[in-house]
């Protein structure tokens, strides 16, 4: 990319001043290198974690009823399957001050329940819309509807989300950061009814304000807020990650239209140009946005 400035080695965002995400495409080779194998290391470090919690919880369940396993199962299936992990970055990223910290155990429980909540996120937002695969398989209420009924199907798949739903708080719970948690899940839920309403009434809600809370709050903010929040960030600092939050926000829902194919790889282009981030913004989050922008899913 084409900088005029020396890039930071610490991690912590300012508000102050901007950079053309142009240059997002050009970003330096090695620090690239370093962004991928953080969120590989992030991936690793909760996908484990992950997996020995689904295997406590079957036992669990099964001491109920050995039927109750199959919601777990789902859980799992669909949480441990595909998942990029990038919320759970973000959480990492957001705790991350000067320095580069590890990867604490109460960081590590919020990481492990915004996979959770968003597990919850998927399956609930699949009935709603109806689709019959997420992730390269059957949907949470098409697998249970196989062989039994719609119905079956929806009561199972709505229950199951909401034993995700339960394990994320839990989580959460134990990381000790429940405020700025809260009001994602509310933002999450107001902005799907919003979605949903202007789909079915057509009352004239804009898709900017829906993208807003159910990508760029919920996708990047909220994560990046709660990561510094268990790390002791004070006020200011927290709400720092907005103006960066929003921007890679309309990044990640400007990629996701041209991946759908509801724009064209010349509008997608035109208008990831007058995307700009905080010129204060360090190299991971750079790197995270040049990350959004050139996903191929």
């Amino acid at each position: 990319m084409t900088v005029t400035r020396t890039p930071k080695v610490s991690n912590c965002p300012n508000v102050v001043g901007e950079i053309d995400l142009r240059s997002i495409h050009q970003v330096y080779y090695t620090s690239f290198v370093i962004f991928q194998s953080r969120l590989a290391l992030v991936k690793t470090t909760v996908d484990k974690a992950l997996a020995d919690f689904f295997i406590r919880k079957k036992q669990k369940a099964k001491k109920i009823n050995p039927h109750c396993v199959a919601l777990v199962d789902q859980v799992e299936s669909l949480t441990m399957r595909g998942g990029k992990r990038t919320r759970a970055f973000l959480c990492w990223l957001g705790a991350q001050g000067t320095k580069e910290t590890k990867i604490f155990k109460e960081l590590q429980y919020a990481m492990m329940a915004l996979e959770l909540f968003h597990s919850f996120a998927l399956i609930h937002d699949d009935i709603i819309d109806e689709d019959t695969t997420r992730r390269g398989a059957p949907s949470v209420h098409e697998h249970f509807r196989i062989n039994a009924s719609k119905h079956f199907g929806t009561s199972m798949a709505i229950l199951t989300g909401d034993l995700a739903l339960v394990w994320a708080d839990e989580l959460m719970g134990k990381a000790g950061e429940m405020s700025i948690y809260t009001q994602m899940k509310q933002e999450v839920i107001f902005g799907q009814s919003l979605d949903v309403m202007e789909e079915h009434m057509k009352i004239g809600i804009s898709k900017q304000l829906i993208d807003v809370y159910k990508t760029a709050w919920y996708s990047v903010i909220r994560p990046l807020q709660i990561g510094a929040a268990i790390a002791g960030a004070d006020e200011k600092t927290i709400a720092s990650f907005v103006p960066y939050g929003l921007v890679v926000g309309e990044a990640y829902q400007l990629r996701d239209d041209f991946l759908d194919g509801a724009i064209s790889e010349e509008e997608f282009q035109k208008k990831a140009k007058k995307l700009v981030v905080p010129k204060s913004a360090t190299i991971l989050f750079t790197d995270f946005a040049r990350y959004v922008l050139t996903r191929q899913s």
